[in-house]
């Protein structure tokens, strides 16, 4: 009976042994195999968080062009807009006047070359090319010059036939006194020769019929006259002879003087050739200063079309039109005003956004920047009082430079979420952002925790 009890008593004792193992010892150590292969091999991730917004990555800024004021102003907060499209048109009637006025000036610069260069043409050609007169003076200019060279070329004939007539007289003269001499040298050789044959009484021969004749006289009144006088005759004839002879010298003397008196008239070459120079180097500096008249006039037109450019890029200007298509966001700060500075920010166009791209920026401070680089993911958490939205996406620019602020130094962050706009359909929503910069095992996280490590 002891045996039978004791018996019975061992079977229940295997048998709760039995159900202990069953079901508490192997669960236990089931339960804690699965946790260390969880520890072991199980990750999370190592994320930075900061704030974010859903901001685009870049707009296209719409600033005042011009120093004018707004003709027309149809900027609207919120208003979709199309590439193209007109957006704010500014007053350009002061701009519309300077330019009529430098086409002008333009037109008068051209006209003025043009009338420029056909003066040097007929400078070059000697002739009067002009049709017309020129409101620029070129061609009375021209016409004084060619009437300065006609009275120059009509001075310098009449100059030349003066000396002409001048060297004809002295000529003349020259010729008459030489003749004159040439006469009474022969006369008074022929007295000399009377002279000798008288003193001899000889026959003359090779003299003029008239002093022969006399001679004749003479020789019979020598010969009719008593002896006591043929002395005093051929005396008296020898000295009527060497007063002819004297008389004869002096005259010759007289025509010499006089000859020698006689001034060769200069000849106007030396003058003509000088006037000729002096209007020659007249014609040069004209040339040269209608030269560089017309440089200068280039020169000046040059400048006008490039201000005429630069006010007909003000005129396009004057119409500002939206460069893309897009969403305006007004600046709040010069609403209501019509003139204001050049370069004033009047609105942004903020992209459309795109079925399954949403774009956003946020700071990171700068200790916080080691890790995190271009191409990273990110958890975006939208801020909604309903069901939270994450939206998972990647960092896509980091700037070279830092900005500094009165809470310290940041790092402005762009990247892209995915994502359609039926979940984000505005710009400026903001959020939590994870930027998820490395993965670790649940049990290193324990150990770096029990070993107090970062």
């Amino acid at each position: 009976m002891k045996n039978k009890d004791w018996l019975e008593h061992s079977n229940v004792y295997r048998q709760q042994h039995q159900t202990f193992y069953r079901w508490i010892l192997y669960p236990i150590m089931i339960f804690f195999l699965f946790a260390g292969l969880f520890l072991a091999f199980a990750k999370h991730e190592i994320v930075v968080r900061a704030q974010g917004q859903i901001t685009p990555l870049s707009t296209e800024k719409i600033q005042v062009p011009i120093e004018a004021e707004m003709k027309e102003n149809r900027l609207q907060e919120n208003l979709t807009v199309k590439s193209g499209e007109s957006l704010v048109i500014f007053n350009t009637k002061e701009l519309t006047n300077e330019k009529a006025q430098l086409e002008t000036e333009i037109e008068n610069f051209v006209k003025q070359k043009e009338a420029a260069q056909l003066f040097l043409d007929s400078l070059a050609e000697e002739r009067n090319l002009f049709k017309v007169e020129d409101v620029f003076g070129y061609s009375n200019q021209l016409k004084s010059f060619f009437a300065e060279k006609e009275a120059s070329e009509s001075l310098s004939k009449q100059m030349l036939a003066a000396n002409q007539k001048e060297q004809e007289t002295y000529q003349k003269n020259m010729d008459q006194h030489s003749q004159e001499i040439s006469i009474r040298k022969n006369e008074q050789s022929e007295w000399e020769k009377v002279r000798v044959a008288w003193k001899d009484q000889k026959t003359i021969r090779n003299v003029s019929e008239a002093i022969k004749a006399k001679y004749q006289v003479w020789q019979m009144e020598l010969k009719n006259g008593s002896e006591d006088k043929k002395e005093q005759i051929q005396t008296t004839t020898l000295t009527v002879i060497d007063e002819q002879i004297s008389q004869l010298k002096k005259e010759i003397e007289q025509l010499q003087m006089e000859q020698e008196t006689l001034v060769k008239p200069v000849t106007p070459e030396d003058e003509i050739n000088s006037q000729r120079e002096r209007l020659a180097q007249s014609k040069e500096e004209i040339l040269a200063k209608t030269k560089q008249k017309i440089l200068e006039l280039d020169e000046s037109e040059k400048k006008k079309k490039v201000l005429l450019e630069n006010i007909n890029e003000q005129i396009d200007l004057g119409t500002v039109r939206a460069k893309k298509d897009g969403i305006l966001h007004l600046n709040d700060a010069v609403k209501e005003q019509t003139f204001l500075p050049k370069g004033t920010l009047l609105a942004e166009i903020y992209p459309p956004f795109k079925d399954d791209e949403i774009p956003f920026t946020a700071r990171i401070p700068a200790n916080e920047m080691t890790h995190i680089k271009t191409g990273m993911l990110v958890h975006f958490k939208l801020d909604r009082k309903a069901v939270a939205t994450t939206l998972d996406g990647e960092i896509t620019e980091i700037p070279e430079t830092s900005t500094t602020t009165e809470e310290g130094i940041f790092y402005l962050i762009k990247g892209r979420l995915k994502s359609n706009k039926k979940i984000v359909d505005r710009y400026g929503l903001t959020g939590e952002l994870s930027l998820i910069i490395g993965k670790n095992t649940y049990w290193e996280q324990i150990k770096k925790f029990l070993l107090n490590q970062e």
